[in-house]
């Protein structure tokens, strides 16, 4: 029972990590294309939009949940889009790959099975799956930000 809540819990911390952190615009990294970034205590999370129209949405960090620590550094999403990202205006995207969350929770139910105390989690360990189906979708770049899945992101 209590590796169940502890994987409940950890489960929670990582939907956290791509839900409802904040963001700040600290520390540059250096990438080809465009790339907007958001910082939060728990890790960085990047969108590179590349000059042959498609984006990147990377995801590097460490959170502890009740003694157990979680490691990521990924490539969450892959897909295409459309527009500028180079200024203000919108943006149309279209998912084309993501990190499948039924092997992330696999990873993680595995580790928590095996009594481990932290994962290093790559897309050697979640890779990227191809979706079934992605609607497009619209972002709007405003002063340099645009927000995504509650997340405020700025151009580097």
């Amino acid at each position: 029972m209590k590796k169940s809540n502890l994987f409940m819990a950890v489960l929670l911390a990582v939907s956290m990590v791509f839900g409802f952190v904040g963001c700040s615009d600290d520390d540059d990294e250096k990438s080809s294309g465009i790339v907007y970034k958001c910082t939060s205590d728990e890790g960085t999370q990047t969108v590179t939009f590349n000059d042959d129209k498609t984006y990147v949405v990377h995801a590097n960090g460490s959170f502890t949940e009740e003694g157990f620590t979680v490691t990521l550094n990924l490539d969450w999403e892959t897909g295409t889009y459309t527009g500028d990202p180079s200024k203000d205006g919108e943006i149309k995207f279209k998912k084309a790959k993501e990190v499948s969350e039924d092997t992330l929770d696999a990873v993680l139910a595995a580790a928590a099975e095996a009594g481990k105390t932290s994962i290093s989690v790559t897309n050697k360990e979640a890779p990227l799956t191809a979706v079934s189906s992605s609607t497009e979708e619209t972002l709007t770049i405003s002063g340099g930000k645009f927000t995504m899945d509650e997340d405020e992101f700025t151009k580097q």
